[in-house]
């Protein structure tokens, strides 16, 4: 199995995927849309992704394996603008690493997290 960081790297050299929060992105793709990095992390079981919408967007939040296959959706729909969170319960996960990625304001913002039993 490879190790997490070299996962995430070489996901990330393969153009699977943008990890928000690189240099000088500070997690925001434009000014008001950031995607936090969920906490705990890592975690066993349960943890909590937090984001902010500059304007009233449609928004999917999702998860995804190292290979961007989606394991599922934890929101989807119109919301308003400001903070808001999702719980994500990954108890029927392996250990690993996956995303969790944001699509809002015609923009997608992708983190990695850690499952750790």
């Amino acid at each position: 199995m490879p190790k997490f960081p070299q996962a995430i790297a070489a996901a990330t050299a393969a153009g699977l995927y943008s990890l928000a929060g690189g240099p000088g992105a500070g997690g925001r793709a434009s000014a008001g849309l950031r995607l936090a990095q969920n906490t705990p992390n890592p975690f066993s079981e349960r943890t909590l992704i937090s984001y902010s919408l500059r304007k009233s967007s449609r928004v999917r939040v999702l998860v995804q394996d190292i290979h961007g296959r989606r394991i599922g959706v934890l929101s989807e729909g119109l919301q308003s603008a400001g903070e808001h969170a999702v719980r994500y319960d990954a108890s029927g996960l392996s250990n690993g690493v996956y995303y969790y990625r944001l699509e809002a304001e015609g923009t997608a913002l992708t983190r990695p997290f850690v499952v750790l039993r």
